[in-house]
Formats: structure tokens, sequence, C-alpha cells
């Protein structure tokens, strides 16, 4: 080949080069840092690691990054294998690394906490998995169709119960920072609860709720433990081997659970509840035929965030538990050590006691 065709062959790849970049930034789904609450570094761990043009092995390597060296995480992607990508800056470009080749290390902002009432209750976003191929050990069904069921039943509790504006993400809609995230901070939403039955990773059969909250967010943890404390006391079996409420940004190496991190980084209170097992015949049978009981549970969790003690329409907030009690004739019992809310004698009552009215 002569010199002259040497350069012109040189010269088209660099050019289709720069349009593939080109057309990858445009199109590459990545994080867009609107309230700038997360911020994410990577280090280096590999000895080379190769920055490529888009998300996947399949792209390009048109640099490489060396051990030790740090990147502000600009986004990320996930390809069809599940591998995570991180975009960077690199000689002022956006180039892909591997996170398998690299330590991720969080700065979390604090979420400022939002003041609710049952007059200004939160407008709420629910999230129900988009898992069809998890299924469960009773009922043929799985966890997709039994999380859209709940989040309906859920959503019609919080509209027609607390006054909550709800909106639920369609199934269409993926759970990525373009997707369900973004969705909801366009639809300006102030809580973000994603909805997830579990599977034990040790094949064991466990049992009781799990719920992971963003560290920096005192509303997130409150939401992430009422939920657990309400689904637990509602529960037909006792836990075991549930985590309970727990960092989310912890996990995946401090990668996060994206529906918790992304959310969080616009700013909302953003929780991933694990509502119970359904790798279990006794799990999955518990979900199926107590499906109303949890969405009542997560009501009253979600309702926690402005007052423990109100059915949502605001009537006796001003009012203790233990006066309107006396004042309806009704018996004051407990349940596991602790006293039942007033909100649940208008409800259904789920107290242990042979002397309720309502049970």
């Amino acid at each position: 080949m002569m010199p002259n065709q040497n350069l012109i062959v040189r010269c088209l790849i660099y050019f289709f080069t720069a349009i593939m970049c080109a057309a990858v930034n445009l199109v590459m789904p990545h994080t867009v840092h609107a309230a700038g609450y997360v911020e994410q570094r990577v280090t280096v761990t590999a000895d080379r690691a190769p920055l490529r043009i888009g998300g996947g092995k399949s792209f390009v390597a048109v640099g490489e990054a060396v051990k030790g060296q740090r990147y502000e995480v600009q986004g990320h992607y996930v390809d069809a294998a599940g591998q995570v990508w991180l975009c960077v800056a690199s000689g002022g470009r956006e180039l892909w690394l591997c996170k398998s080749d690299g330590r991720i290390e969080n700065t979390l902002g604090e979420i400022p906490v939002k003041p609710f009432s049952s007059k200004n209750p939160p407008k709420i976003y629910l999230s129900p998995s988009r898992q069809p191929y998890n299924a469960y050990a009773a009922g043929h069904t799985n966890e997709m169709v039994q999380m859209e069921a709940l989040a309906a039943d859920l959503a019609e509790m919080l509209r027609t119960q607390y006054g909550c504006e709800v909106c639920v993400a369609p199934s269409r809609l993926r759970v990525a920072t373009a997707g369900r995230p973004t969705d909801a901070a366009a639809k300006h939403c102030d809580v973000y609860l994603a909805l997830h039955s579990n599977a034990s990773a040790d094949g064991k059969p466990h049992s009781g709720a799990e719920a992971y909250y963003y560290p920096a967010s005192e509303q997130s943890r409150q939401l992430a433990q009422s939920i657990v404390r309400e689904l637990n006391n509602i529960a037909s079996i006792p836990p075991n081997g549930a985590v309970g409420a727990v960092n989310a940004m912890t996990y995946f190496d401090n990668f996060g659970y994206g529906e918790v991190r992304d959310p969080s980084d616009r700013g909302m209170i953003a929780v991933l509840a694990e509502v119970a097992y359904h790798d279990n015949p006794v799990g999955a049978q518990y979900l199926l035929t107590h499906r109303q009981d949890i969405a009542e549970a997560l009501a009253r969790a979600v309702a926690a965030l402005w007052d423990n003690n109100s059915p949502g329409n605001g009537l006796f907030e001003s009012v203790s538990r233990d006066y309107f009690a006396a004042f309806v004739n009704l018996p004051i019992h407990r349940r596991y050590g602790k006293y039942c809310r007033v909100k649940r004698y208008f409800l259904r009552c789920k107290c242990a006691s042979l002397r309720c009215r309502r049970r």
C-alpha cells in the first residue's frame, strides 16, 4: 500500500471514530445530576483498563487508564449482559470504563427534611418491579404481576384514605436513570417507593421485610424503618434472615441500588422495599393471600412521614389516642407490646386481642 493510501485510511478511521463518539454521547443513557446530591468517583484498580467510546465491550477502546487514576463518574449504563459501565471525563471527552475495573467512592449530600402534613401530603411515585422472570413458589405467578397489583391497591389507599397524589410507573418504563427516576422528577414527586418481593441468596427459606434507604436523608431512613416495622407486625411468620432497614448505598461495591441512588440524586425521598420472600411456598402464599394487608401496612408507613396517629384527613391529629378511645368507648389493647393506632379502628384492625370490636 502506498504512503498516501495509508494516510487516507488513517484519516478515514479517525473520521468515523469521531462520528461514533458523537453518536454514542447522544444516545447512551447517563445520569443527569439535576440536584447533585450524589457524587461518585471511581479509582482504577486494574493495572490497565480500556476506555471505550460506549458502554460495552463491542465498542472501540480509544484510551487506557492505569491503576490509581481517579475519575468523576458522569453517568452509567447497564449493558444487555448486566455489566455496569461508568461514563468518565478523559481528555475532554466522555469515555466509558467498566465498573469491575475500579472502586467507587461516594460523596452523599444531605437532602433537606420536607415539611409534610395531612393538609399538605407528599406526592408519591410508586415503582413496581419489572421482573416477570422471578417466579413465585406458589400460585403460578411472578414478581412483576404481583407488585403491579400491590401498587394499584396501595395507590388507591393513599389517594382515598390519606389524600395523597400518587403516580404509578407504567410497565413499559425501565427502572434505569433515564426511565422511572427521570419520570418521577419530571412529575415533581416527593417520595419514590420501589416495590419488590424478595428471594434468598443462599437458597434457604427466609422471611421478613427489607427496606433500603438513602443514608443522607432522615426521612428516607424513617420511611424504611416504618415499612419494615409495619410489614413485620402483620406477617403471619416471624422474620428470619431478612436484614431489615439498611443503607442502600453500600451495595454493589458502593454503587448503590439504582432506585434509591438516582431518585435521591434528584432530591426525592427514596426507598426500595422488599415486602416478603416469594421463593418459598409459605412466603409466596402469604404474598398472594395478604396483599390488601400489605398495602395497608405500606400506607401506614408512608403516612408516618407526617403523622403517626392520623388516618390522613386531619380530623383527629390533635386528639390523643387514649382520649379518643375513651371517648368512643373502645378498649385500648396491645399487640406485640405496642398500642394499636387509632386509625386501625377506622380501617381494619390487626390486633390479636379478643376484646377488639373490629377484629
